[in-house]
Order: C-alpha cells, then sequence, then structure tokens
C-alpha cells in the first residue's frame, strides 16, 4: 500500500500499473524449515536469478526515493520484500551473524503472516516449511504482460533448487499458465476423443454410429450448459467443470454401448428374433434404460453432493458434472435408439 500510495504522486503517462509478483518458497521435503541456513542461502541465489532475468530493470519499481529514474532512467530496483530482507545486509548481501536474532525480528513484525508459516513466532517456533517475496514492478501494462509470458515465466518455472520448490502468483502469470495448461489438456481431449470414437466404431462395426454416438456425448455438454447457465441462473463457469468432458466421454461411451449390445442381444434372442424393430427396440430399452438410469441416478447424486462442500469451486463441479449426467442419459434414452433403428432398416434394406 505505500509502494501504491507514493506511486499515485508521480506524473506518468496513465497507462502504467503497478504489477506484483509473489514469490513463494516452500520446502521440497516437508517439514521443513526454508529459513535455515542452508536454505537461505538457496533462496537468496534463486532472487538473484531472478533479478536477472533480462528486462527486470526495464519494469521493475524503483526505491522511493528514486522516482526521478522512471523518466530520466536507468531505473534503480526497489529491494523485493520479503523474509530475505531480515537475514542478508543489504549493503553486500552477506548473511548476518545474528540469524536467531533476526528470526524473531521475522516474527515480530507486521509481514510475518505474509512470509512464513501460522505458527512461525509461536511458543519460540522459529523453523519455517515456507516463505515468500514480494515483487514489484511499475510500467506499461502491455508490455509488462508480454515480457512477464516471455521472460520471467520461464525463470521462475526453472528456479527450483534441491531443497526449495518455487512456486508464484501474479495474474499474468497466473493466467498464461492456465492458458498453457488448457493448451496440453486439449490435446488430450482430442485423443481421448479419437480413442473413444476408435474404440466404438470397432465394438459396433460402424463409424456412422460411433459419430452419432459422440455427437449425442457433446449435445448432452451442451444440453447441461444451458440448463447451468439458463435455467439455474449460474453466471460463472469455471475452469473445473470443463474436466467433466472426460468423465462423460467415458459415461456416455458405456450407456451407448449398454443401449447397442442390448439391441444386438435382443434382435437374435429367439423370442423376439423375428418381431418388428419397433418391438425389438422398446424391450431393449425396457432392459438397458432402467439399468443406465440405476447407474445415473447413483452417479449424479453422489456428484450432487458436493453441494455440501465449503468450496465453491467444487460446488460448481459437482451441480455442473451431476447435470451432465442426467443430459446424458436423456440423449442416449430419447436421441440415440433412432439411430439404431435407422441402422436396423438398412441392415434389413441390404439384406434383400
Amino acid at each position: 500500500p505505500d509502494r501504491r500510495r507514493q506511486l499515485n504522486h508521480i506524473p506518468l503517462p496513465t497507462t502504467w500499473v503497478l504489477n506484483e509478483v509473489f514469490v513463494i518458497y516452500a520446502a521440497q521435503k516437508m517439514p521443513g524449515d526454508v529459513l535455515s541456513i542452508p536454505m537461505l542461502l538457496e533462496i537468496q541465489s534463486i532472487e538473484a536469478r531472478i533479478r536477472a532475468t533480462p528486462g527486470f530493470n526495464k519494469h521493475c519499481a524503483v526505491r522511493h526515493d528514486d522516482h526521478a529514474s522512471y523518466s530520466a532512467g536507468p531505473r534503480v530496483c526497489a529491494p523485493p520484500i520479503g523474509a530475505t530482507g531480515f537475514f542478508f545486509n543489504e549493503s553486500d548481501g552477506d548473511l548476518v551473524s545474528n540469524v536467531t536474532e533476526r528470526a524473531l525480528a521475522l516474527a515480530e513484525s507486521a509481514i510475518a503472516p505474509n512470509l512464513a508459516d501460522r505458527w512461525f513466532g509461536e511458543d519460540g517456533q522459529l523453523a519455517s516449511n515456507v516463505s515468500g517475496v514480494h515483487f514489484f514492478f511499475y510500467g506499461d501494462g502491455v508490455a509488462f504482460d508480454e515480457w512477464a509470458t516471455t521472460a520471467l515465466y520461464p525463470r521462475l518455472n526453472t528456479a527450483s533448487t534441491k531443497h526449495v520448490r518455487v512456486l508464484w502468483t501474479n495474474p499474468t502469470l497466473d493466467a498464461y499458465e492456465i492458458s498453457l495448461t488448457l493448451a496440453t489438456d486439449s490435446l488430450w481431449c482430442i485423443g481421448s476423443i479419437f480413442f473413444v470414437a476408435a474404440a466404438l466404431a470397432y465394438h459396433t462395426r460402424s463409424l456412422s454410429i460411433a459419430l452419432a454416438a459422440l455427437s449425442g456425448i457433446f449435445a448432452a455438454f451442451l444440453l447441461a450448459f444451458w440448463l447451468y447457465t439458463r435455467v439455474m441462473g449460474v453466471t460463472e463457469m469455471p475452469m473445473l467443470n470443463f474436466l467433466s468432458i472426460f468423465v462423460l466421454l467415458g459415461i456416455g461411451a458405456d450407456d451407448i454401448l449398454v443401449v447397442t449390445d442390448t439391441f444386438r442381444l435382443v434382435s437374435t434372442e429367439e423370442a423376439t428374433k423375428g418381431e418388428p424393430c419397433s418391438v425389438r427396440m422398446r424391450e431393449a430399452l425396457g432392459l438397458a434404460g432402467s439399468a443406465m438410469l440405476v447407474t445415473s441416478v447413483t452417479s449424479a447424486a453422489s456428484f450432487y453432493a458436493n453441494l455440501a462442500s465449503v468450496l465453491p469451486a467444487l460446488r460448481s463441479f459437482g451441480v455442473f458434472m451431476g447435470t451432465v449426467i442426467v443430459t446424458n442419459y436423456i440423449m442416449v434414452i430419447i436421441a440415440f435408439p433412432p439411430i439404431l433403428v435407422l441402422r436396423d432398416h438398412a441392415q434389413k434394406r441390404r439384406e434383400r
């Protein structure tokens, strides 16, 4: 907050914004102590590599007494706000001799809850599994976003050491990492779609049936999305909800195979072998539909039970996933049987 108030009094371009990157240090092996001397030295090395990122000095926030360098340059970056400031001399960067005293000073400081475990400082506890540091950047927002994703992110992503794991949070970096994860997950999703399509085509011996089944599965997803956003009135769609497509592919394929195999079995039984297609389909749906109803209801209920969770994202996922299972059952029962009937009629015409 002090840094923001100071910057508000500087006549700079209106497109400039203050960005904060909070870097978190966690012990690779829990429980651990990132404030021990060996790990503090590793953290110092990590921060040095971060500050050595190409372009760092072009985007960093400067010292409170050097605001003129924003326009005159070159910038003298302000030191980050973190636990290392308590343990290393600012003048030469050497480790202080009284580490225990500095740990006590950190425990008594106002920023301790943000830089160490919640139990740090209680009952003489001076070890911490985690710590952190705040880096501040000030300048053009678009330029920072480009630099953060192309230069800073790769540096942070490879900053972890043998004993210290490096994590971070920043809106730009978080959004970029999510986009990378989605891109990777999308490839897995496409691979899953092709695998399910191949399995359905092989088992049903019909590519058209497999494509129709996949179309029904995606129609069930879209119907669930419409019910979730329009009927239920939910305005946000967390990214976690899109993982339901993987579950839906498996459940939808199972239901399709149950209906297909039951219809094939009924069509070969002596009692119904010569019956019209509508009679055989009604018999098949009576057998398969009741079984799928039980499994769909129990599966949907297990997801809807997440409404009792205290986590909003988990509640949202449970509601959406339960709705997806319901719409999948509806699509399989209503839309898929006519496709099997059409295929049966086509086979009969070819046999003639």
